[in-house]
């Protein structure tokens, strides 16, 4: 029996069961991403997840603060994103202010010393940098909703998508998180 490609951004060595990877089965480039952040293995929730990601399968991911949910999206997203396009191609949409910094902070770290562009946009704050950031070829944009629906009503961000992630919380999300 024949078993499909790997999806791209896993090395062509994948075991039989290929839900769950090591950091060793990603390319080089995610590998090297890993490091960037202190990476030395994947934890669960990445191993488990990264596969269908890269596979562009929908996903929903429940897992504890802190348990390495963030970087299971978005080293997918890294690998998806075409760096000769200079327009926002991963939209990461947040409910916070902090949550938007706390993953935009991520992405620095993993994308540092590559030509990934990311941009961090919400509300309560003046437009400029944000702008900037559009205008410099963002690809991927970390955002809350309102601030998102503002530059896109208002044109000043254009999307055209491979990959979007969606973080919604709730107080009984909140809750049962704990």
């Amino acid at each position: 029996m024949s078993h499909p490609p790997p999806p791209e951004g896993i090395n062509d060595s994948l075991p039989d069961d290929p839900r769950e990877i090591s950091l060793e089965e990603l390319t080089p480039e995610l590998r090297t991403a890993c490091e960037r952040a202190g990476w030395t293995s994947l934890v669960p929730v990445q191993a488990k997840s990264i596969p269908y990601l890269l596979a562009d399968r929908d996903v929903m991911i429940q897992s504890r603060t802190g348990s390495g949910k963030t970087g299971a999206y978005l080293l997918p997203i890294m690998q998806k994103i075409d760096l000769q396009k200079n327009v926002a191609q991963a939209m990461v949409l947040v409910p916070t202010r902090e949550l938007a910094l706390q993953v935009f902070r991520e992405a620095e770290t993993l994308t540092a010393g590559t030509q990934l562009r990311t941009a961090v946009v919400y509300g309560g704050v003046g437009y400029n940098t944000q702008l900037e950031a559009f205008r410099g070829g963002a690809q991927l944009v970390v955002g809350t909703p309102g601030r998102i629906l503002d530059h896109l009503l208002k044109n000043t961000l254009s999307l055209s998508l491979k990959a979007s992630i969606f973080i919604m919380l709730c107080r009984v999300c909140a809750r049962n998180a704990r």
